[in-house]
């Protein structure tokens, strides 16, 4: 396996045991390690992954928080601290596991690396086709979109009066070619306007 996909997968996901302490399920998906042969488990298995991925490869990794510094280090290790894209939090029970006896845990971890960061890139990755149907600009940094910065969607509590000390002015140039957030004499101060209530 390992010279056959050498360099030439994108992404990984990997979906260890927790290892919460809890029942083991079967000899192949044991929850119940001691930690050192946990700490080896890991290490194994993300050793062997990282030279299948390409330069520019993703490998995500799903653990809750029993583990999760551990493995932080264990990935910093082997994929560099450098290429450490983040730390995307899961949440699988909005409202908490309610036997816990201290917090109600309510959600997961999954740790994102790339193999080289200088070489990576998500823009080409589009997640929800709908979503990105507003994304109608383009330059050299990608599709963007423009947007409003006045809030309309909160109903009272984008009035003005409702929220006098909320507004900030942009301060202008004569010339209209430089603006600043801070007051210079002679420039203009420019508030939000919304057409559809002031």
């Amino acid at each position: 396996m390992k010279k056959e996909f050498a360099g030439k997968v994108k992404l990984i996901y990997i979906d260890p045991p927790y290892n919460t302490g809890g029942e083991a399920e079967t000899f192949t998906y044991n929850n119940n390690f001691n930690h050192s042969t946990f700490y080896t488990f890991l290490k194994n298995r993300l050793t062997i992954a990282k030279p299948m991925l390409k330069e520019d490869g993703f490998i995500a990794i799903a653990i809750d928080h029993y583990e999760l510094f551990y493995l932080g280090v264990i990935a910093d290790e082997i994929f560099g601290r450098e290429n450490k894209l983040g730390v995307v939090t899961v949440v699988h029970k909005p409202e908490g596991r309610n036997q816990e006896k201290f917090f109600g845990t309510s959600n997961e971890f999954m740790l994102v690396y790339t193999k080289n960061k200088s070489v990576a890139n998500f823009q080409n990755v589009i997640l929800d086709e709908e979503l990105a149907k507003r994304y109608d600009k383009e330059d050299n940094e990608g599709k963007y979109r423009l947007k409003n910065f006045i809030r309309l969607t909160d109903g009272k509590y984008s009035l003005r009066e409702n929220k006098p000390h909320f507004y900030y002015p942009i301060y202008v140039n004569p010339e209209l070619n430089e603006f600043s957030i801070e007051e210079k004499l002679g420039w203009t101060a420019c508030l939000p306007y919304n057409r559809q209530t002031d």
